[in-house]
């Protein structure tokens, strides 16, 4: 979605086909999606400011083959990029 006075966001999904033997404590099926929120802010001249909003794993999915090594659960940032 865009809408240049309101807001933009997007949503990914990821997904991964395994093509590998299954192995114990693996995780294959879930999908993994990510939120971003932003902002764009004119300040003066050509310089704006974005402000931002990011969710990763949003459903704080699992896809990894090795037990030990697991995909980091949900987590968020957020700050701002001034462009010049």
């Amino acid at each position: 979605y865009e809408d240049p006075r309101v807001l933009r966001a997007e949503l990914f999904g990821h997904w991964i086909y395994w093509d590998a033997e299954q192995i114990p404590n693996a995780e294959y099926q879930d999908y993994i999606w990510d939120l971003n929120l932003s902002k764009n802010i004119a300040l003066w001249g050509n310089v704006t400011m974005d402000l931002f909003f990011s969710v990763h794993n949003l459903f704080d999915g699992s896809q990894y083959l090795v037990a030990d090594n697991p995909n980091p659960d949900r987590w968020v940032e957020t700050g701002l990029k001034i462009n010049f």
